[in-house]
C-alpha cells in the first residue's frame, strides 16, 4: 500500500500579476489605452549575440563586441507576482502606482507570449545557452546553403522543398529568440541587486521575419540614447498594447493602486470620464463603477496590511 501523502506547497506568490510604474500619468495612460510594450535593455553575451544576429559569419560580430557590453533592446511588459504586503522594495525601485491583473486569466489569454523569467546562476546553464546559439548558427548556415542550392536548381519560394526549409528556419529563429528573451542573471554583479527577488514575468514581442522589433548589437549607451524614440514608434499600433474588451474588464483587473489616498478622487473622476478604458471604447457606467471599487492607495496598504 502506498502511504505517501499528497505534497502541498505554501502559496508564496500572488494570484495577480502586478505592473508598477513611477508616474501617475503613466497609470492613467494604461487605464485609458492598455498596457503598452516598452523597450528594455538586456545584456546578452557577445558570443550569443554573434551567433543569433550573424549566424553565417559570427566571428565578425563577436570580434567587434568582445570587449564591450553588448545586448539587445526587447519590447516587453514586465510583471511581478510578489504579494503586495511584501513588495515594499519593489515599490521603491519601480514606483508606487500599480495595475493588478488576474494571473490565471492573463496567462491563459496570452499563453503564447507570457512566461516567468529564466534566472541564470549556474555557469553550466550559461554555457548551455551559448552552446545552443552555436547549434542554431550551424543549423541556420546549413539551411542557407540548401536554399541557395535549390535556387540554383530553379526552385522558387512556391516550391514545396524551398518553402519547407524557409518555414523551418523562421520557426527556429522564433523559438530561439523566445528563449533568449526570457533569460536574466540571478543578480547584478555590479550593484548586487537580486533580480530573482523580483519574481518577474514577461510578455514580449518575439522577433520574426515580418516585423523587426528587437534592437540587436547595441550598448547600454545606445539604448539610453534611443529608447524614447523607439517607444514612440510602438505607440502607433494597437498591436503593441495589451487591451481588454469590456466583458473582460471586471474579471481581469484586480487592483488599481495609486500612491496617496488624496489621489483617489482624481482617479475616480478619470475612470468615469475617460472615453476609452484599457483600450476598449464605450465602457458602460456599471463597469466603470465596478472598477472604481478596485482603487486603493499604497498609503492605505501600508496602514492596514
Amino acid at each position: 500500500m502506498n502511504n505517501k501523502q499528497k505534497i502541498s506547497f505554501d502559496n508564496i506568490n500572488a494570484s495577480s500579476l502586478f505592473h508598477f510604474t513611477k508616474e501617475k500619468e503613466t497609470l492613467k495612460s494604461i487605464l485609458r489605452n492598455g498596457l503598452r510594450y516598452s523597450y528594455s535593455f538586456e545584456s546578452i553575451p557577445a558570443q550569443i549575440t554573434a551567433n543569433v544576429t550573424n549566424p553565417t559569419n559570427p566571428n565578425i560580430v563577436e570580434k567587434n563586441y568582445k570587449n564591450n557590453k553588448v545586448g539587445v533592446a526587447i519590447p516587453m511588459i514586465s510583471f511581478c507576482d510578489i504579494p503586495i504586503t511584501r513588495a515594499s522594495t519593489h515599490m521603491r525601485r519601480y514606483g508606487k502606482y500599480m495595475i493588478g491583473l488576474d494571473k490565471k486569466l492573463l496567462t491563459e489569454w496570452y499563453k503564447s507570449t507570457i512566461n516567468p523569467v529564466l534566472y541564470i546562476h549556474s555557469n553550466n546553464l550559461n554555457d548551455a545557452f551559448v552552446d545552443l546559439s552555436k547549434v542554431y548558427a550551424d543549423t541556420y548556415s546549413n539551411e542557407i546553403k540548401q536554399i541557395f542550392s535549390l535556387a540554383q536548381q530553379g526552385k522558387t519560394l512556391e516550391s514545396p522543398e524551398l518553402k519547407d526549409i524557409v518555414k523551418t528556419a523562421c520557426l527556429r529563429k522564433f523559438f530561439i529568440l523566445f528563449i533568449y528573451g526570457l533569460i536574466k542573471p540571478i543578480y547584478n554583479q555590479h550593484t548586487g541587486q537580486c533580480y530573482y527577488d523580483e519574481r518577474e514575468w514577461r510578455a514580449f514581442h518575439p522577433d520574426n521575419t515580418t516585423d523587426t522589433y528587437w534592437k540587436w548589437e547595441i550598448t547600454k549607451e545606445d539604448y539610453d540614447e534611443n529608447q524614447d524614440e523607439w517607444n514612440k514608434e510602438l505607440e502607433k499600433s494597437t498591436e503593441n498594447y495589451i487591451i481588454l474588451e469590456e466583458d473582460l474588464l471586471r474579471d481581469a483587473i484586480t487592483h488599481i493602486v495609486v500612491s496617496k489616498e488624496s489621489e483617489i478622487p482624481n482617479f475616480i473622476k478619470f475612470i468615469m470620464e475617460t472615453p476609452n478604458f484599457f483600450g476598449s471604447p464605450m465602457v458602460s457606467i456599471e463597469t466603470r463603477l465596478y472598477l472604481i471599487s478596485k482603487i486603493t492607495s499604497m498609503e492605505r496598504i501600508a496602514l492596514d496590511y
